[in-house]
């Protein structure tokens, strides 16, 4: 190859949008070097190089290192570059799965974002207090069982063996996003309702619980409520946890007073926290409970 027909450093390394310090280093430790090099001191790449250093480039954007991408290139085998392909592909689909949880789960925590700024009046009031009838898409809830008051020490063992489970799911960026109050746990005390919670819950989408079970191939089964769905009334309050009684009371007597039958459950969840409204006492909770018969 004549000398016109080679690319120096600099033409080189802005084909591929790296610095010309990248393919110093990669000379330096002996994994890409140039062709030749002239008696200018320059040095030479050639379009035949190209190829090879995609590779190198690929490899390390899968996180393979330099001296991986060294001792393979020593051996010059290819039985030990197909295995190393075959984990570094097994490797990267894990991370697209995590990638996909993260966006899932980003998209998840927007739209509870917008569901309370959606609850904003025209003056920029929150409408707390107020019943409003909601339609839940279809959904599933991992859960685990609890029997505990909100601060009672039952409940942040539960919380902690339900961060377990998920993990063990493999739910990575979740956490539990809700609690079941049932409705025979509702008492009235001397201070007004009173309730202990008797499930933690991670909701999950239909497309979701089948990713799940497929990949865990029966080897461990969900703890599934399959009837997340459907048409819920529901309360919200800016008080945080303390406000959850309250918002219950608001449902038992809307549905007395319209003469409905709603769901033995009541749904605790968290809409806006630490990240949009500060100090637990002001997260704001909604509280849902399922329709069952109308007049």
């Amino acid at each position: 190859m004549k000398k016109r027909d080679k690319l120096t450093t600099g033409e080189f390394a802005d084909i591929f949008g790296v610095k010309k310090q990248t393919l110093f280093h990669y000379d330096k430790v002996g994994i890409f070097r140039p062709e030749s090099e002239g008696e200018n001191g320059y040095r030479y790449y050639s379009r035949s190089q190209m190829e090879t250093f995609s590779l190198i480039l690929m490899l390390r954007e899968l996180g393979v290192s330099i001296p991986e991408i060294k001792a393979q290139m020593e051996s010059c085998s290819p039985d030990a570059f197909v295995k190393l392909l075959e984990d570094k592909r097994s490797e990267l689909t894990e991370r697209i799965e995590h990638l996909k949880w993260a966006g899932e789960y980003i998209d998840k925590a927007r739209r509870s974002a917008e569901e309370g700024i959606a609850l904003r009046d025209d003056s920029g009031h929150l409408r707390t207090g107020e019943v409003f009838r909601l339609h839940l898409p279809d959904e599933y809830l991992v859960t685990t069982d609890v029997r505990s008051t909100y601060d009672g020490p039952e409940a942040n063992e539960a919380v902690g063996e339900h961060y377990r489970f998920c993990k063990e799911l493999g739910l990575r960026s979740r956490y539990p996003e809700g609690a079941i109050i049932h409705r025979e746990d509702v008492t009235r005390g001397e201070n007004g309702l009173e309730y202990v919670y008797g499930k933690f819950y991670t909701s999950l989408t239909d497309s979701e619980v089948r990713a799940l079970k497929k990949r865990l191939k029966g080897a461990k089964e969900p703890r599934v409520i399959p009837d997340y769905q459907g048409e819920f009334f529901a309360v919200y309050t800016d008080k945080g946890y303390g406000g959850v009684a309250e918002c219950i009371e608001i449902l038992l007597n809307y549905a007395e007073t319209k003469g409905l039958r709603i769901g033995e459950d009541f749904y605790e969840d968290v809409i806006w926290d630490d990240f949009s409204k500060g100090s637990e006492g002001e997260y704001l909770i909604r509280v849902t409970v399922k329709i069952l018969e109308e007049e």
